[in-house]
């Protein structure tokens, strides 16, 4: 999709795909003085040629920025590599230059970094509204563009707006210039604020839904989380594999010997496999709640209360926890029901949960929490699982609560 913007006598187009992604930026300027009619049906003829006009721009592919000229691929070079925490430049020379982003905590690049140089080489204020400013000259406001919550300010030829994706955010005003594409779920907000309103405690990662940035902080951190278990997790796959290949190769063994001891090596590589995929799912899970048209929040809860899915009457879905990894991972996965269907709130607003199997929806997210705690689950009158596999029935049925010493997940409760 290309989106034009005139002004001045110049022209910018803006490429995106359909999933929202920026492709690049073509700006088109007249060099030459154009002429205006000053008599009532007088008809000028421009003449056109080559150097009358001058086009560069960018093009963005994956994390890399490349700079652009007069739409020729030949002389399109590298410009820029971004990675979390800032970019590199000048990729080519010797010595490429690091820069590292210094942000407060909406996201919002407060200062740029040379790591070659040890200084800071930009500095960029900012009203609440986002529009940026320089105090002095040498905040060098020009060197970079991403900066509000991370987007790129677009200047060229007094367009000074922001690129969130799915709409443009023109800071002066505070407002976006499109409509919000998913309004309806929101009547009583005008579908062209920013962040319903609340820039100092909300962003709007893609100019569709504005988020709390904590609750993209825990998803964050609970993402690290199953990253750093699942190499844990690894390492014992592949030490479990190497041990099934020395015992299938010990010819000193009986037949039967070997086979006894690799259908135990089987069974521990099943259930250390079984939690990767836990895992996996978790994690997969984790970003499409991002990306639902539903909106997510979390709310640690204090002990002794009832950490479980609730809803508000605008639609948003409160995952309640206690903090701990393992809660959270358990009532994040309830959420990835939710969005999959499994789960509907009667009614909506409240956190009266009707559940599709809902033993088996309860096993697979403590299957989660035992894979991302190392096998820390609540006790139960039953033994304590020893594998993901022990998650069954029997064990959820011997789970109380704490407080009252009732039964939680007996089949009657579900009645």
């Amino acid at each position: 999709m290309d989106i034009d913007a005139l002004s001045n006598f110049t022209d910018r187009k803006h490429r995106y795909a359909a999933d929202g992604r920026k492709l690049g930026t073509e700006y088109f300027t007249r060099v030459t003085n154009l002429a205006v009619p000053l008599i009532t049906g007088q008809v000028i003829n421009q003449t056109y040629t080559i150097n009358t006009i001058n086009q560069n721009g960018t093009a963005y592919i994956d994390n890399k920025e490349y700079n652009t000229l007069k739409g020729n691929p030949a002389l399109t070079t590298l410009q820029r590599v971004y990675n979390a925490e800032g970019y590199a430049q000048n990729i080519t020379a010797t010595t490429p230059n690091y820069y590292y982003y210094r942000r407060d905590h909406l996201g919002n690049n407060r200062e740029v970094w040379l790591a070659n140089t040890k200084k800071t080489v930009q500095y960029t204020q900012y009203y609440p509204s986002g529009l940026p400013w320089a105090s002095i000259a040498s905040d060098s406001t020009g060197l970079q563009e991403r900066k509000y919550n991370g987007k790129e300010f677009v200047e060229m030829h007094g367009y000074d707006t922001y690129d969130y994706g799915a709409r443009g955010y023109y800071a002066a005003m505070g407002r976006f210039q499109s409509v919000d594409p998913l309004c309806e779920k929101y009547y009583s907000i005008s579908p062209y604020v920013y962040c319903a309103n609340n820039p100092v405690n909300r962003i709007d990662p893609d100019g569709r839904e504005w988020k709390e940035k904590k609750d993209e902080e825990i998803a964050k951190q609970l993402q690290q989380q199953i990253t750093s278990r699942d190499k844990s997790l690894a390492k014992q796959e592949q030490k479990i594999k190497a041990q099934i290949d020395k015992i299938g190769n010990n010819t000193k063994l009986s037949a039967e010997k070997r086979d006894q001891q690799i259908a135990k090596q089987q069974g521990k590589l099943e259930d250390v496999q079984t939690q990767r995929g836990q895992l996996s799912n978790l994690d997969k899970g984790i970003t499409q709640l991002g990306n639902s048209k539903t909106s997510y929040t979390f709310n640690t809860v204090e002990a002794g209360t009832t950490a479980t899915l609730s809803s508000m009457s605008d639609g948003t879905v409160v995952v309640n926890n206690y903090g701990t990894t393992g809660n959270r991972a358990h009532e994040t996965t309830h959420a990835i029901q939710y969005d999959n269907g499994l789960i509907k709130f009667n009614p909506l607003g409240s956190n009266n949960t009707l559940m599709q199997n809902p033993l088996g929806l309860e096993i697979q997210a403590y299957a989660t929490e035992y894979s991302i705690t190392n096998g820390v689950v609540p006790s139960s009158d039953a033994s304590s699982p020893r594998t993901v596999f022990g998650i069954t029935p029997k064990w959820l049925y011997g789970i109380k609560n704490p407080n009252t010493g009732i039964y939680i997940y007996r089949p009657e409760n579900y009645k």
